[in-house]
């Protein structure tokens, strides 16, 4: 059990991503998660997926950027197709001047390029009501 602090040293220092890199992706998130209620009709709520969920993200090689993933989940809608959803947060983010120039769309996913560090992927999940 003696190596177990040099273990959790390594992990802080070489793997995990330093406090002023985690603190800018949470910035960062809480204030698109903001914007979206705000201003996207079907805003149900956010939540952090994968690594950025389980905080695990891990420090990228050299000036690799990495990623971090939240679902966007949106009020259900018989009428959408799933690309609406995605052109609908496209378009939201389209709108604001601190994200349209960073805002990018995929086949399933609305991504957010902060350049050189990380990009926040916004993956919409329909909420269907159940009556």
């Amino acid at each position: 059990m003696k190596h177990v602090p040099y273990f959790q040293d390594f992990l802080s220092n070489e793997v995990d991503l330093n406090k002023t890199r985690l603190d800018r992706l949470n910035d960062s998130s809480s204030a698109v998660n903001t914007f979206l209620s705000s201003n996207l009709d079907a805003y149900e709520k956010t939540e952090r997926q994968g690594s950025y969920g389980l905080k695990t993200i891990i420090k990228p090689v050299g000036t690799r950027e990495y990623d971090a993933d939240m679902l966007l989940f949106m009020t259900h809608n018989e009428d959408k197709e799933p690309k609406d959803y995605i052109n609908e947060v496209y378009n939201c983010l389209r709108g604001n001047d601190n994200y349209k120039d960073k805002v990018h769309r995929k086949t399933r996913c609305v991504y957010i390029d902060y350049a050189g560090d990380f990009h926040l992927d916004l993956v919409p999940c329909e909420v269907h009501t159940l009556i």
